[in-house]
């Protein structure tokens, strides 16, 4: 259900940061990749298994560490409320940054209120199992947390989009989209 949260003023708010070759990493079922592929873009799914609806939007596999693209492959990089699914964030912002030459947008839910943190808690539970085998703890963040771990990962916040609580009505948590760049390249390049 990625591309419902990605509709209308979402879509219009970051389409001036999505250029020719976008990467959509942790695709799941691929429906988002569908989505920007109906407008035009060429998108490369990636993720650690293939949930994908058909094989049009079968992604690409990948070890859980390293994206298998050369630097700077892609010119937008697409990360839709993965990372919370995550223990090695960093490792994966890096990867991202690696191999995105222009923007990385990232989505995610916010903590703001004491509520949302058993909101999302439960959310994780359902994707994760009741009794989360995967240990994953305190992956969920505030705004300003998140703003410190792109800060300490070299990526640099070019605009954000805070979509509203109630937005999606089963899950009614804040979330943000993020449109950020890379610090080295920004560097590199000048």
């Amino acid at each position: 259900m990625k591309d419902d949260r990605f509709r209308d003023e979402e879509y219009f708010f970051q389409r001036k940061y999505i250029f020719h070759r976008c990467l959509d990493f942790g695709s799941g079922r691929g429906s988002f990749t569908k989505f920007l592929r109906t407008r035009g873009h060429k998108v490369i799914p990636v993720d650690i298994e293939n949930h994908s609806e058909d094989n049009s939007v079968a992604p690409t596999l990948y070890d859980g560490h390293v994206i298998p693209f050369r630097d700077d492959y892609f010119d937008t990089s697409f990360c839709l409320f993965v990372l919370h699914h995550l223990a090695n964030q960093s490792q994966i912002l890096k990867e991202l940054g690696r191999v995105t030459n222009q923007y990385i947008i990232v989505a995610e839910d916010i903590l703001e209120l004491k509520i949302d943190t058993i909101i999302c808690d439960l959310h994780l539970h359902a994707k994760e199992g009741l009794w989360n085998p995967s240990g994953l703890k305190d992956t969920f963040h505030s705004d300003e947390k998140w703003h410190e771990i792109f800060k300490q990962n070299k990526l640099s916040l070019e605009s954000k989009y805070r979509m509203p609580r109630f937005k999606v009505i089963s899950h009614p948590i804040p979330r943000m989209i993020y449109v950020l760049k890379n610090a080295d390249q920004d560097k590199a390049r000048m």
